[in-house]
């Protein structure tokens, strides 16, 4: 009783470039019959691959309910809107409020719903962003990784979605995961190219005496320029889809600027057309040179380097991993890098709650090879060859993020020595946007 038979699932290797795999775990793992279903199933990945996307057009076809659990301050509002979402699947207007005050009462609620609404296929509870609640939610693993003991008949999977790895109480836990791994510069390109036109029509606005160009045309244009953001910005944004689509809206209008007082179509099948797009890229080299588009990323960063307000969101993730271990570099003296980095480190690592850190003593100095060495310990996953770190460092250190012990010390020579640039503050609100718990790694001295 597979969710997806063959030939849909055959089709998404098209529909979803790179996540066909994923595609395929969950659909060995899940069914519609309960009894082979396990209790939990974990999606695990960093941001912007693909996970909620993926599990949403799964259980699109099952009974389910979705949970966003960032928009739940606190364990009690979560239960609660569990209980209230599987009745309100079923039709079933509560008429009293939920009330889930601790977990006991929470299985006896969902065993009461279970009675209700009496299904016999398997059920899917979706907690999407569960890493994003609004207060520690180790207890809950734990209660989920034995919920299938608890409940009678027991049709409830639970997927979790999260950014990072499971909390550290649960390691020892047994239950399926499936990672999403990063998208390299091809799939990203085939994702970007595959934008809707319903989204790209909005962002042309053609003046009196301005062409419009038909739907084919227009997608063989963004199709082009697809192409060039992707191999111009990918090693400055990796794999964040979000980012390279963001630069991408920004610039398309400016791109195609020459070509709206052209009257010449624009068609794949003449061999002029060809001609045409490479004159239209060496048109736009000064723009893909410019900060135009990536404006945001770079009014970011200078407004946080001078204390400013201005949103982070924009700033790669991998930077951001970046400026965090240039930090951690810079404030945790090096004798503790074994025991706070290291890859064994759990048996071995001292005490690390209610950090202590004097952070308003001016930052240390440390070499860029043990930033790195900090940088492969902290990040989620293994750093893609593709992610161009030197010219990230380099765009840090031009917006005098990290700064150099001696303004005349060459940047390339090994014994030039870094500090960070940015307040606590700043850090603070670059490592909660990546769901990065650096206060864990602020040891006492």
């Amino acid at each position: 009783m597979s969710i997806i038979d063959k030939a849909t699932l055959e089709s998404l290797a098209n529909d979803w470039p790179g996540r066909f795999a994923q595609f395929d775990l969950l659909n060995s793992l899940l069914s519609k019959d309960p009894l082979t279903n396990p209790s939990v199933v974990a999606i695990t990945g960093q941001s912007s691959s693909g996970k909620t996307a993926v599990v949403r057009r799964f259980v699109s076809s099952t009974s389910f309910s979705w949970i966003d659990c960032d928009e739940c301050i606190s364990m009690r509002v979560l239960l609660q809107r569990i209980i209230a979402s599987m009745h309100a699947s079923a039709g079933d207007k509560l008429e009293y409020c939920v009330v889930c005050s601790n977990f006991t009462a929470f299985v006896n609620q969902l065993n009461e719903s279970l009675a209700v609404m009496r299904r016999q296929e398997a059920y899917f509870v979706v907690l999407d962003r569960i890493d994003e609640l609004g207060e520690p939610y180790e207890n809950l693993y734990r209660l989920l990784t034995r919920i299938g003991e608890m409940l009678t008949p027991n049709i409830l999977t639970f997927i979790l979605i999260s950014s990072q790895p499971d909390p550290r109480p649960t390691l020892t836990t047994i239950f399926p995961h499936i990672y999403f791994p990063p998208y390299d510069q091809t799939q990203c390109f085939a994702i970007l190219s595959k934008t809707s036109l319903s989204s790209i029509r909005p962002l042309l606005a053609p003046a009196a005496g301005q062409r419009e160009f038909s739907d084919p045309e227009l997608m063989q244009l963004w199709f082009s320029y697809s192409q060039i953001v992707t191999e111009t910005f990918f090693s400055l944004y990796g794999s964040d889809i979000s980012q390279l689509r963001a630069a991408a809206r920004r610039g398309f209008t400016r791109y195609i600027q020459p070509l709206m007082t052209e009257s010449s179509s624009i068609d794949p099948a003449d061999p002029a057309c060809q001609t045409r797009l490479v004159k239209l890229y060496k048109q736009n080299v000064p723009l893909l040179e410019s900060e135009r588009l990536v404006t945001n990323t770079l009014s970011t960063a200078s407004s946080s380097s001078s204390g400013g307000t201005g949103s982070i969101d924009s700033m790669p993730v991998f930077t951001k991993y970046i400026l965090c271990a240039c930090y951690l570099a810079s404030y945790i003296r090096p004798a503790a890098d074994i025991r706070l980095f290291s890859l064994i480190r759990e048996s071995k690592r001292g005490r690390r709650a209610n950090a202590n850190v004097d952070m308003s003593r001016p930052p240390g100095l440390f070499a860029f090879e043990r930033m790195l060495a900090v940088l492969q310990s902290i990040v989620p996953s293994k750093l893609e060859s593709n992610v161009d770190l030197l010219t990230q460092f380099a765009t840090l250190a031009t917006l005098k993020l990290v700064a150099k012990s001696s303004p005349a010390a060459d940047m390339l020579d090994s014994s030039t020595r870094w500090r960070v640039n940015v307040t606590w503050d700043i850090i603070d609100d670059i490592s909660t946007d990546i769901k990065f718990p650096i206060k864990n790694y602020l040891v006492d001295r």
